[in-house]
Protein backbone atom coordinates (compact mmCIF):
# COMPACT_ATOMS: atom_id res chain seq x y z
CA UNK A 1 0.00 0.00 0.00
CA UNK A 2 1.39 3.39 -0.47
CA UNK A 3 0.90 6.24 1.50
CA UNK A 4 -1.85 7.84 -0.30
CA UNK A 5 -3.77 4.42 0.26
CA UNK A 6 -2.99 4.76 3.47
CA UNK A 7 -4.63 7.99 4.05
CA UNK A 8 -6.98 7.38 1.74
CA UNK A 9 -8.52 4.59 4.14
CA UNK A 10 -7.91 6.17 7.41
CA UNK A 11 -10.15 9.32 5.85
CA UNK A 12 -12.66 7.20 5.02
CA UNK A 13 -12.72 5.52 7.92
CA UNK A 14 -12.62 8.91 9.99
CA UNK A 15 -15.61 10.25 7.53
CA UNK A 16 -17.32 6.77 8.42
CA UNK A 17 -16.78 6.87 12.40
CA UNK A 18 -17.89 10.98 12.63
CA UNK A 19 -21.04 9.59 10.52
CA UNK A 20 -21.66 7.03 12.92
CA UNK A 21 -21.08 9.23 15.54
CA UNK A 22 -23.30 11.63 14.16
CA UNK A 23 -26.21 9.30 13.36
CA UNK A 24 -26.02 8.06 17.35
CA UNK A 25 -26.21 11.99 18.55
CA UNK A 26 -29.20 12.61 16.12
CA UNK A 27 -30.96 9.24 17.63
CA UNK A 28 -30.21 10.59 21.06
CA UNK A 29 -31.34 13.85 20.85
CA UNK A 30 -35.03 12.08 18.95
CA UNK A 31 -35.24 9.98 21.71
CA UNK A 32 -35.03 12.22 24.23
CA UNK A 33 -37.16 14.93 23.39
CA UNK A 34 -39.63 12.13 22.02
CA UNK A 35 -39.32 11.21 25.88
CA UNK A 36 -39.72 14.63 27.11
CA UNK A 37 -43.00 14.83 25.10
CA UNK A 38 -44.12 11.82 26.00
CA UNK A 39 -43.94 12.15 29.09
CA UNK A 40 -46.29 14.94 29.95
CA UNK A 41 -49.36 14.61 30.49
CA UNK A 42 -52.40 16.74 31.21
CA UNK A 43 -51.65 16.58 35.08
CA UNK A 44 -47.81 17.72 34.17
CA UNK A 45 -49.53 20.88 32.50
CA UNK A 46 -51.86 21.30 36.33
CA UNK A 47 -48.57 20.89 37.90
CA UNK A 48 -46.91 23.55 35.81
CA UNK A 49 -49.59 26.41 36.64
CA UNK A 50 -49.27 25.53 40.48
CA UNK A 51 -45.32 26.05 39.97
CA UNK A 52 -46.34 29.10 38.06
CA UNK A 53 -48.50 30.77 41.31
CA UNK A 54 -46.27 29.34 43.66
CA UNK A 55 -42.75 30.19 41.81
CA UNK A 56 -45.10 33.88 41.76
CA UNK A 57 -45.79 33.77 45.25
CA UNK A 58 -42.19 33.07 46.41
CA UNK A 59 -41.07 35.99 44.35
CA UNK A 60 -43.61 38.67 46.21
CA UNK A 61 -42.45 37.16 49.62
CA UNK A 62 -38.58 37.65 48.67
CA UNK A 63 -40.15 41.17 47.79
CA UNK A 64 -41.40 42.00 51.01
CA UNK A 65 -45.38 41.72 49.42
CA UNK A 66 -46.84 39.51 52.12
CA UNK A 67 -50.36 39.72 51.79
CA UNK A 68 -49.73 39.36 47.89
CA UNK A 69 -47.84 36.75 48.28
CA UNK A 70 -50.10 34.67 50.52
CA UNK A 71 -52.97 35.41 47.87
CA UNK A 72 -50.77 34.05 45.38
CA UNK A 73 -50.56 30.83 47.55
CA UNK A 74 -54.15 30.64 48.21
CA UNK A 75 -55.06 30.86 44.19
CA UNK A 76 -52.57 28.14 43.61
CA UNK A 77 -54.56 25.81 45.90
CA UNK A 78 -58.18 26.61 45.40
CA UNK A 79 -57.96 28.09 41.62
CA UNK A 80 -55.41 25.08 40.36
CA UNK A 81 -55.10 22.16 42.63
CA UNK A 82 -58.38 22.04 43.61
CA UNK A 83 -59.96 24.28 40.82
CA UNK A 84 -62.90 23.34 38.92
CA UNK A 85 -61.22 22.60 35.32
CA UNK A 86 -59.32 19.57 36.94
CA UNK A 87 -59.49 19.35 40.71
CA UNK A 88 -56.14 17.32 41.01
CA UNK A 89 -56.73 16.89 45.04
CA UNK A 90 -59.90 14.30 43.96
CA UNK A 91 -57.85 12.98 41.24
CA UNK A 92 -55.12 12.12 43.88
CA UNK A 93 -57.49 11.05 46.56
CA UNK A 94 -59.80 8.55 44.18
CA UNK A 95 -56.15 7.54 42.65
CA UNK A 96 -53.45 7.41 44.70
CA UNK A 97 -54.19 7.71 48.16
CA UNK A 98 -56.62 9.79 50.66
CA UNK A 99 -53.11 10.07 52.31
CA UNK A 100 -51.58 11.68 49.78
CA UNK A 101 -54.49 14.27 49.06
CA UNK A 102 -53.97 15.62 52.50
CA UNK A 103 -50.21 15.37 52.66
CA UNK A 104 -50.36 17.62 49.42
CA UNK A 105 -52.89 20.40 51.26
CA UNK A 106 -50.85 20.73 54.07
CA UNK A 107 -48.20 21.40 51.91
CA UNK A 108 -50.31 24.41 50.48
CA UNK A 109 -50.96 25.75 54.51
CA UNK A 110 -47.49 25.01 55.17
CA UNK A 111 -46.38 27.44 53.07
CA UNK A 112 -49.16 29.91 53.66
CA UNK A 113 -48.30 29.70 57.69
CA UNK A 114 -44.66 30.04 57.01
CA UNK A 115 -45.35 33.09 55.13
CA UNK A 116 -47.70 34.52 57.36
CA UNK A 117 -45.46 33.76 60.52
CA UNK A 118 -42.70 36.28 58.23
CA UNK A 119 -40.61 33.00 58.30
CA UNK A 120 -37.06 33.24 56.87
CA UNK A 121 -36.92 32.87 52.77
CA UNK A 122 -34.50 29.95 52.98
CA UNK A 123 -37.65 28.43 55.28
CA UNK A 124 -40.55 29.08 52.78
CA UNK A 125 -38.10 28.48 49.79
CA UNK A 126 -37.60 25.29 50.94
CA UNK A 127 -41.39 24.39 51.97
CA UNK A 128 -42.22 25.95 48.75
CA UNK A 129 -39.72 23.24 46.54
CA UNK A 130 -40.62 20.34 48.60
CA UNK A 131 -44.40 20.44 47.52
CA UNK A 132 -43.50 21.05 43.92
CA UNK A 133 -41.59 18.09 43.74
CA UNK A 134 -44.57 16.06 45.60
CA UNK A 135 -46.94 17.56 42.82
CA UNK A 136 -45.06 16.78 40.02
CA UNK A 137 -44.63 13.46 41.37
CA UNK A 138 -48.69 13.02 41.77
CA UNK A 139 -49.09 14.39 38.75
CA UNK A 140 -46.62 12.10 36.44
CA UNK A 141 -48.50 8.92 38.58
CA UNK A 142 -51.76 10.23 37.56
CA UNK A 143 -50.56 10.84 33.96
CA UNK A 144 -49.42 6.97 34.31
CA UNK A 145 -51.95 5.71 35.18
CA UNK A 146 -54.20 7.85 32.25
CA UNK A 147 -56.48 9.63 34.91
CA UNK A 148 -57.86 12.00 32.96
CA UNK A 149 -58.83 15.22 34.02
CA UNK A 150 -62.09 15.90 35.65
CA UNK A 151 -64.32 18.63 36.65
CA UNK A 152 -65.96 18.83 39.97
Amino acid sequence: MTVNQVRKGESMKKRGLRFAYELLAAFVLISVLAGGVLSTGPWAGVAERIEVELSGGLKLYEAGKLEAAEEKVVDAYFVVFEGEKANMEIAVRQSLSLKRAVELEKGFSEIRKAMHGNAPVQEVRAKTSSLLDAIRRAAAELDAKGVGLSPN
